[in-house]
């Protein structure tokens, strides 16, 4: 068994990641986790929902195996994007604001959700190990999927 802050961070990880969630909503599922029990959490990481501590099912590991990939992928992928923000910072920052800046950052902006498509498909491959191949395939498409309409808003911006 994983141990409770590993669970909590792939939880956060997979938070982070819905791009349907509101920023309040988020903070409020953030707060849950610092108290949950790992019950919850499991149940959480494998139902995508919230529940009491009586209520958790969590019958088996194995349904986490590709959660546990994925967040590995995601966590890899989110670092390769904010690197690359972080030297978007350095090279643009001293520009002045206007096109050139705006131009700038969306070029690092690209570079970096380039980088989390490319980390997301590279795991991927690890879903062979899994008992359930085709569902964890299905969940990492998901992650590719509404990573790759981010780089298509970023690259459609003037």
């Amino acid at each position: 068994m994983l141990p409770k802050s590993a669970l909590q961070a792939i939880a956060a990880c997979m938070v982070y990641e819905d791009d349907h969630l509101h920023k309040s909503n988020k903070m409020r599922l953030m707060r849950f986790f610092e108290g949950a029990s790992e019950k919850q959490l499991l149940h959480y990481i494998t139902h995508g929902e919230v529940v009491r501590e009586r209520d958790a099912n969590v019958s088996e590991i194995a349904p986490l195996i590709p959660v546990m990939i994925i967040g590995a992928a995601a966590a890899a992928g989110r670092a390769i994007y904010n690197s690359e923000f972080s030297k978007a910072a350095k090279a643009c920052g001293n520009m002045e604001a206007g096109a050139a800046k705006k131009s700038c950052m969306k070029r690092f902006k690209i570079r970096g959700v380039t980088g989390q498509i490319s980390a997301l498909k590279r795991e991927m491959g690890k879903c062979s190990q899994t008992s359930r191949p085709d569902k964890c395939r299905k969940m990492f498409m998901n992650y590719i999927t509404n990573a790759e309409k981010k780089l298509k808003k970023i690259q459609s911006e003037d």
